[in-house]
């Protein structure tokens, strides 16, 4: 079965739509205010996490 060249950069192009599609997604949500500090809110919790675990092997 042969395919035509027509085919194969339509589903390579399809990807790529694919991709810049996420990518809007993502820079939407980078925009979003909400977003960002529940971002900030879980990074923080979990460098709080990882200090507590560190403390935890070194002190005992």
């Amino acid at each position: 079965m042969k395919y035509s060249k027509v085919n194969l950069s339509a589903v390579k192009n399809e990807g790529w739509i694919r991709n810049t599609d996420m990518r809007r997604k993502f820079e939407d949500l980078l925009r979003n205010e909400r977003f960002l500090k529940k971002l900030e809110i879980g990074v923080g919790i979990l460098s709080l996490l990882f200090i507590l675990i560190l403390l935890r092997i070194f002190l005992y």
